[in-house]
């Protein structure tokens, strides 16, 4: 995702339009999950599409990786 929102940056040059993309491109579990990071009410709002590529590092990175290998 991250490589789509830089070769297109003339289609995705706002954050507004990069976080849209990023919601559309995961499936359906976590998209349910970013919505609360979306809502401009909410207490941990994100505001950016980096913000978000970390929420979901945090939520489904591997945290014993280190350990399997």
């Amino acid at each position: 995702m991250k490589n789509k929102l830089q070769a297109n940056q003339n289609h995705y040059s706002t954050e507004e339009l990069q976080m849209a993309y990023i919601e559309l491109c995961v499936g359906r579990e976590a998209a349910d999950h970013l919505h609360s990071y979306l809502d401009e009410q909410a207490e941990k709002h994100v505001s950016t599409a980096q913000e978000l590529f970390d929420v979901l590092k945090e939520i489904y990175e591997d945290l014993n990786k280190k350990k399997k290998a």
